[in-house]
């Protein structure tokens, strides 16, 4: 109530009531910005990159349950949503990169032979693809 600029006896119960939940409201909300704030910045650590697949798939799932957590308890869509999508895009189109990597050396590497196949004979003829 001090904060708010309220005496307590100038006020009555119903009035200090509200006051008072205004400010746990406002602290709520102060709280879930800081935490947003907190997360963005793990999400950005370079390291989070390197994760594998599924442990980065962990993280960004537990991510979004904590963003849907504040949503429910703020009331308001969260801002981390924009940086979740912006760091799991950024991790995919990595990990995409690198397997396209990985399967172009396989491919290169791999000793290739023709197949010999008469014309018009089916793709299943072929005993190796059995």
């Amino acid at each position: 109530l001090e904060r708010a600029g309220l005496r307590e006896a100038d006020c009555s119960p119903l009035i200090q009531i509200k006051g008072l939940a205004a400010m746990v409201e406002q602290a709520v909300t102060e709280v879930w910005d800081d935490a947003q704030n907190k997360v963005r910045l793990f999400l950005q650590v370079p390291k989070l990159q390197r994760l594998r697949l599924e442990e980065y798939t962990r993280v960004i799932s537990a991510t979004d349950l904590l963003v849907a957590f504040g949503e429910e308890l703020t009331g308001h869509t969260a801002t981390l949503r924009g940086s979740i999508w912006s760091q799991a895009r950024d991790f995919y189109a990595s990990f995409h990169r690198s397997q396209l990597q990985m399967l172009r050396t396989a491919l290169e590497s791999d000793s290739w032979r023709p197949c010999p196949l008469p014309p018009g004979a089916p793709i299943n003829s072929i005993q190796e693809l059995r």
